[in-house]
């Protein structure tokens, strides 16, 4: 049952990042793309929550790339875009590989 759910888990969140793009794309494209204080407080919060997470690292530079968005939006576009690939691997049966490359060993004298 864990398995099912963050699987599920994982194509509601590729299904909401793509739905996130196409409306920020439509407002952009319209003009109708506005800033809005609300939603600048809500993303402050998890800003500060993530910064909040981080200070116990110590380290300068874990707090200050835990206040950054865009690198884990990066890594949650290569996840998502995995996930998505190997869903359409799966439903059209092309079979997953490992392409592990054996180099001889040499003799240590």
């Amino acid at each position: 049952l864990r398995y099912w759910l963050q699987q599920f888990s994982l194509a509601l969140s590729v299904a909401v990042l793509a739905l996130l793009g196409l409306i920020t794309a439509a407002g952009l494209i319209t003009g109708t793309l506005r800033f809005s204080v609300w939603w600048s407080l809500i993303g402050a919060v998890f800003v500060a929550e993530r910064v909040a997470a981080g200070w116990r690292t110590g380290s300068p530079v874990g707090r200050t790339l835990s206040a950054l968005i865009l690198p884990e939006l990066g890594y949650d576009l290569i996840l998502q875009f995995s996930f998505v690939r190997a869903v359409l691997h799966s439903a059209r049966g092309i079979h997953a590989d490992w392409h592990h490359v054996t180099t001889p060993m040499k003799e240590t004298v």
